[in-house]
């Protein structure tokens, strides 16, 4: 009886853990998709700042936040980093692409 009790206790943990989130860094606020053939996701909002991302056109990115014509994004390799939103295609704009 006890071993199987500690059977169970592990079995519960196991599940506990696969259900756990493995989010990183703050929750999104939206979506939207590399328009550029190669979009740079720049570490801050300047021009000079260095790169820590460059996705491909039709990419999903997650919003985070955004400052005025910029927005903070989180790919799906979990880089976070800032583009020009005037880079970005909505859900929809893509869905008419893919259509």
């Amino acid at each position: 009886m006890f071993r199987r009790s500690q059977l169970l206790l592990i079995a519960a943990q196991l599940l506990l853990v696969s259900c756990a989130s493995r989010s990183s860094g703050p929750p999104a606020v939206g979506e939207a998709f590399a328009g550029p053939s190669s979009l740079p996701i720049r570490q801050d909002l300047t021009l000079r700042s260095p790169v820590v991302a460059t996705v491909k056109h039709g990419e999903r990115l997650e919003i985070l936040q955004t400052r005025r014509r910029f927005v903070q994004v989180r790919t799906a390799q979990g880089a976070v980093g800032w583009t020009d939103n005037r880079q970005l295609l909505t859900p929809e704009q893509m869905q008419g692409i893919r259509n």
